[in-house]
């Protein structure tokens, strides 16, 4: 398995998808531990992900995050998702 080194010098596009892992203090017990949302942008001052949660209307902070550059967000078929 190969390792590959991130780089903030060239985020990921905007309007892509990505994969967080949920802290246990915002999910229930039955809720799934990750979470399909979408990437609209990067605070260098601290390195962080913006990532918007589009049922919620919630803007989070995430480091750690998966991106699928090739799949953009369609924010209907987000919703039926959940």
């Amino acid at each position: 398995m190969e390792q590959q080194n991130g780089s903030y010098d060239s985020p990921a596009c905007f309007g892509c998808c990505v994969l967080i892992c949920m802290p246990d203090q915002q999910r229930k017990i039955w809720d799934p531990t990750n979470r399909k949302l979408v990437h609209i942008g990067y605070i260098e001052e601290s390195r962080v992900y913006c990532i918007l949660h589009p049922v919620m209307a919630k803007i989070l902070k995430a480091r750690d995050v998966i991106f699928f550059e090739d799949q953009k967000s369609n924010s209907k078929e987000e919703k039926s998702l959940t």
